[in-house]
């Protein structure tokens, strides 16, 4: 095939390639999700790929659920009075965690993060999970941080039943419902700070969820732990023609100079 020589078939070669970039790439709703595991796979062991995420959309890679202060107990749990889609994963902040306040200063979170990886253009729209009180006592209640602000302020949160703001300190998001009842909790996620993953320091988001319950073995439990967003991923094609648009820029560059 003749390349073409002109400025003219330059500028449509280029333009070939961004369309192609265009065209080609793939996008995805579900950027991450944690279902923790399947029926069987119950665990305390915090090593174990139930922690992992099942569902890693191209263009992103996630690290597992961990608990890396070493403050909160994390398991693996189907509860006699488990939700129908268990296992699920029972967080118990193990006391000195009874409201918002202590949950931060004693460092009662876990966290997970997300990676765009080379050459994708990863956008967030929503971090959405199911969350429940293991039982009675209250308040129980959590709230999410991000490595967008250094963890500083936490990401507003609604719920479906409506979650209550915790009174000691109204970051906190009280859960008003019990095991086995769910709240459909969401994140919006629409903000400058969450878009282009790829321009982050490491191409990197990591989310962190603090807990507060009233005393050790008060848990709560979550499930299904999702990052909605796009992922936009060249194809080698397409990357290969807008490559050739370069390759005959530069041959166009040093003719001149010659």
């Amino acid at each position: 095939m003749r390349i073409p020589q002109t400025r003219t078939g330059l500028k449509i070669l280029a333009a070939a390639a961004l369309l192609g970039l265009a065209g080609t790439s793939a996008r995805a709703a579900i950027l991450v999700q944690y279902p923790f595991g399947l029926i069987g796979q119950e665990t305390t062991t915090e090593t174990s790929p139930a922690f992992g995420p099942g569902t890693v959309a191209s263009g992103v890679s996630a690290t597992a659920v961990t608990d890396p202060m070493a403050t909160v107990g994390l398991e693996i749990s189907s509860a006699a009075t488990t939700p129908t889609n268990a296992p699920f994963l029972r967080l118990d902040p193990q006391g000195n965690a009874a409201d918002p306040n202590a949950a931060l200063t004693n460092n009662k979170f876990f966290q997970f993060s997300i990676t765009a990886t080379s050459g994708a253009d990863v956008d967030l729209s929503s971090l959405t999970f199911n969350v429940a009180r293991g039982g009675a006592g209250v308040p129980r209640g959590f709230f999410v941080t991000t490595s967008a602000d250094n963890f500083t302020t936490p990401v507003p949160v609604t719920g479906v039943p409506p979650l209550t703001p915790n009174v000691t300190n109204p970051i906190g998001n009280d859960v008003n419902t019990a095991r086995p009842a769910y709240t459909a909790a969401t994140a919006a996620l629409t903000g400058a700070a969450f878009q282009n993953i790829q321009s982050k320091p490491g191409s990197t988001l990591t989310f962190r969820v603090y807990t507060y319950s009233p005393a050790a073995g008060s848990s709560i439990d979550f499930d299904d732990i999702t990052v909605n967003g796009t992922s936009v991923v060249p194809e080698p094609a397409s990357l290969g023609l807008l490559g050739c648009a370069s390759l005959l820029a530069l041959g166009r560059r040093r003719r001149r100079t010659a």
